[in-house]
């Protein structure tokens, strides 16, 4: 209001030809003549007294202040005191505005207008902002390149080159970030090789099981012998060492019908005291500590050190390398209980090192020993570190427990992939082909054509990669064992006496064979570890979000001079600009 009481003052004050009471001004050059007409055409519809009353109340107001305190002051030419004219304009008794100072209003907003002019269009107004508050980044910023291009005053030609080069520049930027996001998304890795030393190390498990699964002298008038005689001289047990007559030679067993069930070969198979001579760890006496397991290759399976039944459950620990320091064992392995055959091709002992917490599959993992040797294995330790997603697939050593058909054991890829075969092969077929609990073992084609059909589908299915088996993944984190194997001759001839001696003591004073041919019977292992420094394999990223963030720094150094802080600039005008755009925002220009 003071604003506008001011101009109507200006308009009175610089309209001496309407008031009859000239006056001077210092401002005379500065109000605008149009604001004289519109003045002059707002008091030309007034009577003569009124438009005399008005100018001698505005010239009062410039004179000698507000409206009302005009009537309190005397002018030369106006003496008459405003409460004098005021029955001519008397107040409303509700409030409303005196009829005056309703023409005041009209007159200042004629004037208001009059000054003012056309009004811009409010893109023109966001357009003239956006200008001026690029033009203060360009001067401000740390963009190389960008200030000259946006530079005010330069010819037109410089200015476009300078935004060629800004341009290309910002290409080659987004083309070498790319590349640079490109090989951090293939999450590639690198395998590096580590020697660690301990002091100790865990021992691993040792399983081992007779290349002939089942005992012939068990298999007597059994389900596999369809000729059974209950005579005398068939019904005699075969004694240790008992070569095979010929009449015992031609005798055959019928394998043809139904699977060897898992109960059948704990039945008929080999018990520990049938294949133990000697048990010793560091020294000390072990024949006790093994746990027995059924397998369909090699019938009864003994473990050491492993989880479960009478074993150490994997707290033997090595503290010396050496052959001094191991598992020392003395096998016997009767040729008379071969029972012949497919069955039994081969004279030994199949064995296996293995993590003491997952489930041992000799026929995969195993080696084989022969009779007439005492065999050296020296196990070196190796472990692999393996990453998880998304460089790697890997499972963790708890994963799959609810799926396996092996909970009691720890995550091993051998088991999953045999639980998957397994449910698979049960669900179409209505059997397996290796010993899962409650599942009946899939015939052979010679009993039956449809099960065997259905078995080798399932397995071809697995080799296309048909079934859902793809989470059967290594281990994230696993102990290897490898292992070296060295044999020699034994029991050496000097040495037969004594171990004859030793097999007396083990009451197998019924074993009748020379000391002449003790090598087709019996065999020896030590397992060791070699030196107790192991082998780590590690996988690493090769290239991690450290290495990203510093390329990329690079990069916006090198095409585009920005630091951090400089990028944080350009985001924040990139941000302030896009209020500008949407009117949320308006920039004060100087």
């Amino acid at each position: 209001m003071t604003v506008q009481w001011c101009l109507c003052c200006y308009c009175v004050y610089l309209c001496p030809d309407q008031m009859d009471h000239p006056s001077s001004s210092p401002t005379d050059d500065v109000f605008p003549h149009n604001v004289f007409i519109d003045v002059n055409n707002h008091l030309s519809g007034s009577t003569p007294k009124k438009k005399q009353q008005k100018g001698w109340l505005l010239n009062r107001v410039l004179r000698g202040g507000g409206a009302r305190d005009a009537g309190k002051q005397a002018t030369p030419d106006y003496d008459t005191p405003l409460s004098d004219m005021e029955p001519a304009f008397p107040a409303d008794p509700n409030g409303a505005t005196n009829p005056f100072f309703t023409d005041h209003v009209d007159m200042i907003s004629l004037v208001s207008k009059s000054e003012a002019g056309p009004q811009p269009s409010k893109w023109a107004e966001r357009k003239a902002m956006i200008r001026h508050f690029t033009e203060e980044y360009a001067y401000l910023a740390a963009c190389h390149g960008l200030g000259r291009a946006l530079q005010q005053g330069a010819s037109w030609m410089r200015r476009c080159l300078w935004m060629i080069l800004c341009c290309a520049a910002i290409g080659m930027l987004i083309y070498q970030c790319s590349l640079l996001f490109l090989q951090f998304f293939r999450y590639e890795f690198q395998v590096d090789v580590e020697f660690s030393f301990n002091r100790e190390l865990p021992f691993p498990a040792v399983t081992f099981c007779n290349l002939n699964p089942l005992k012939r002298s068990l298999l007597h008038c059994s389900r596999f012998d369809p000729g059974c005689n209950s005579s005398a001289d068939d019904a005699d047990a075969f004694s240790l060492g008992d070569v095979f007559t010929a009449t015992r030679r031609n005798h055959t067993y019928d394998f043809s019908g139904p699977p060897i069930t898992e109960d059948e070969y704990l039945q008929y198979g080999f018990k520990p005291e049938d294949l133990i001579i000697s048990c010793t760890w560091n020294g000390v006496p072990c024949e006790n500590d093994f746990t027995i397991s059924a397998n369909p290759f090699y019938g009864n399976c003994f473990t050491i050190n492993g989880i479960g039944g009478n074993s150490t459950n994997g707290s033997l620990i090595s503290v010396f390398p050496g052959v001094g320091s191991g598992l020392a064992l003395e096998l016997l392995i009767d040729p008379a209980e071969a029972v012949g055959g497919e069955s039994s091709t081969s004279s030994g002992v199949r064995m296996s090192l293995h993590r003491p917490d997952v489930k041992p599959f000799p026929e995969e993992d195993g080696f084989s020993l022969p009779t007439g040797y005492s065999t050296n294995i020296g196990v070196r330790q190796l472990e692999v570190n393996r990453l998880e997603a998304p460089y790697n697939n890997c499972s963790k050593i708890d994963e799959g427990s609810d799926t396996s058909l092996y909970p009691e054991y720890s995550y091993s890829r051998a088991a999953c992939i045999k639980s998957c075969l397994g449910q698979e092969m049960y669900a179409r077929c209505g059997c397996v082909d290796t010993y899962l609990v409650g599942k009946p073992i899939c015939q052979k084609a010679i009993a039956n054509q449809t099960e065997a059909n259905c078995v080798r589908s399932v397995q071809t299915d697995y080799r296309t990669n048909a079934l859902a088996c793809d989470k059967c993944n290594s281990p994230c984190v696993d102990r290897i064992f490898v292992t070296t194997t060295s044999m020699a001759a034994w029991p050496s001839t000097d040495y037969q006496y004594h171990f004859q001696q030793l097999l007396l003591q083990k009451n197998l004073s019924g074993l009748n064979v020379a000391p002449e041919v003790y090598r087709e019977y019996f065999l020896r292992a030590q397992v060791y570890f070699e030196e107790l420094n192991y082998q780590r394999i590690l996988q690493k990223p090769k290239y991690e979000a450290e290495n990203l963030l510093a390329d990329i720094g690079g990069q916006f150094g090198l095409w585009a001079g920005l630091s951090a802080l400089g990028l944080i600039e350009l985001v924040d005008y990139l941000g302030q600009l896009f209020l500008i755009i949407i009117g949320a925002r308006k920039v004060k220009m100087n």
